[in-house]
C-alpha cells in the first residue's frame, strides 16, 4: 500500500515503514487523483476498499509485465541462490509472473552459505519489524524447469559495486555490514524529528547519512546536521543488527564522509573499555 501510494504521488521510498506518517484520507486522495479511470463515486473510506483497489491496479501490471526486476536481501554463494523478504507478496509476483527475472544486488549481499543466510534472515525480521520471520521469504536459484508450474523463463543476476569496493580497508568498511533493517532509524532522535525524506535519498537516518555520501558522492549528498552526544551514538550501536561501529559515526564526528585508509589491525570506532562500559550502562 505504501509503495503504490508513493508511486502515485511521485514520492521517494524508504527502508522500513515509508508511509507511517501518511493518513488513510491522504491515501484516498492520492488514489482518486491517480486512478481517474475508475468510478469517482466509489467508496474508499475503509482500508479494505483501498487495499482492493491497490490489488486490482498492481495485479494488472504484474500480469502484463515481460520483465520483473527485484533486489536481493542476500545472495547465497554455495547454493547459487538469491533471497528476498517482503510482507506484501509483491516480491513473489515480480519474480514468478514475468517471463524474465532480473536481480540487481550489491556485492556486500553475498553470504557464504544457506546457514548464514537463515541466521541473518531471522536477525533482519526481528530488527526491522519485530517479527520472527517476514511473511514471505523467497529463494530463487534459476529459471523455470520443465516440471515447474510457474517461474521465469530467464533468470539473471547483476552484481553492483558502485564504489563499495573502494571502502574496503577504510574507516567506513564496516558500513558494508549493514543489512538494511532500519533498526537505527527507530532509535534516532534526529530521524524522529525531521523524518526520512529530509535525507534526500533512499537511505535515511543514521545509516543513510553515511551510505548516501558513499554511494552518490559527498557533493551529491544532501547535508543534514547530526547530533554529537556520544550517548546517542552508543544507543544506535546497541540497536544495530550487524553491530556496525560506523552506525554511530554520525553521532560522534559526522562531518567527514571521505574514506581514509587505516591499518587492518587498528581499533575501529566503538572498541575499547570505555565503549563496552557505555553499552553496559545502556543495558542496565
Amino acid at each position: 500500500m505504501a509503495n503504490i501510494s508513493f508511486n502515485c504521488a511521485a514520492r521517494r521510498p524508504a527502508i522500513i515503514g515509508p508511509a507511517l506518517h501518511v493518513t488513510q484520507a491522504q491515501v484516498e486522495e492520492t488514489f482518486r487523483e491517480a486512478h481517474t479511470d475508475l468510478d469517482p463515486a466509489r467508496n474508499l473510506e475503509d482500508p479494505a476498499s483501498l487495499m482492493a483497489e491497490a490489488r486490482e491496479k498492481l495485479r494488472a501490471g504484474f500480469l502484463k509485465a515481460d520483465v520483473g526486476i527485484t533486489g536481493a536481501n542476500f545472495l547465497i554463494a554455495d547454493e547459487g541462490a538469491t533471497t528476498i523478504v517482503t510482507n506484501e507478496g509483491n516480491g513473489d509476483l515480480t519474480q514468478t509472473l514475468p517471463r524474465i527475472h532480473i536481480v540487481l544486488a550489491s556485492i556486500e549481499k553475498v553470504v557464504p552459505s544457506l546457514k548464514d543466510a537463515m541466521t541473518l534472515l531471522r536477525i533482519l525480521a526481528r530488527s526491522a519489524t519485530g517479527q520472527e520471520q517476514s511473511v514471505y521469504t523467497t529463494f530463487s536459484s534459476g529459471p523455470r524447469r520443465p516440471t515447474d508450474l510457474d517461474g521465469p523463463e530467464e533468470f539473471h543476476v547483476v552484481l553492483i559495486d558502485n564504489g563499495r569496493s573502494a571502502y574496503l580497508g577504510s574507516d567506513l568498511e564496516e558500513m558494508l555490514r549493514c543489512i538494511r533493517c532500519g533498526a537505527c532509524l527507530d532509535h534516532c532522535p534526529v530521524y524522529h524529528s525531521v523524518g526520512g525524506h529530509a535525507y534526500g535519498w533512499v537511505y535515511s537516518g543514521p545509516i543513510g547519512s553515511l551510505l548516501t555520501p558513499m554511494l552518490v558522492g559527498v557533493e551529491n549528498a544532501k547535508p543534514l546536521p547530526m547530533p554529537r552526544p556520544s550517548a546517542v551514538a552508543v544507543n544506535r550501536f546497541a540497536r544495530c543488527a550487524s553491530r556496525s561501529p560506523n552506525c554511530c559515526a554520525t553521532g560522534a564526528n559526522g562531518s567527514s564522509h571521505a574514506p581514509s585508509r587505516r591499518r587492518r589491525n587498528a581499533p575501529a570506532c566503538g572498541s575499547g573499555p570505555s565503549w563496552r562500559s557505555g553499552l553496559c550502562s545502556i543495558a542496565w
